[in-house]
């Protein structure tokens, strides 16, 4: 049985480790994914990582978690891809949206590391 706390610490660590040096800045946009999660969705948070260059970094942290060997639910193709931010969008439909329960487990995984990533830009 896999530690999905410990994954979601350990992506949360690596989310701010692989963006901006501007830690209040990436503490702001930490926030306001985790806002969006909670009053849009799913869906909405990807577009709003997708749409800027700094908060890209964070959706590519999150595609990362969920692409994991030892994550329980395996994504066919990669969330975000480098050449173009907004192919990521289908993707995200595809892969996240389409099916309750995987949305409820991913809204739930990402909540948690979204909340460790923020609370280690707090720490840093």
């Amino acid at each position: 049985m896999q530690n999905l706390d410990y994954m979601a610490a350990k992506y949360g660590q690596q989310i701010i480790f692989g963006t901006t040096n501007d830690v209040k800045q990436l503490e702001n946009n930490i926030t306001s994914a985790l806002n969006i999660l909670h009053g849009q969705g799913v869906y909405a948070m990807f577009l709003w990582l997708c749409a800027d260059v700094k908060r890209y970094k964070i959706g590519q942290g999150l595609d990362e978690m969920l692409r994991d060997d030892d994550f329980p639910l395996q994504l066919e193709d990669p969330l975000f891809d480098a050449h173009n931010p907004f192919d990521c969008l289908p993707n995200v439909i595809t892969n996240l949206t389409s099916n309750l329960k995987t949305m409820i487990y991913v809204v739930e995984m990402i909540n948690q590391s979204l909340t460790y990533a923020r609370h280690s830009a707090k720490a840093s």
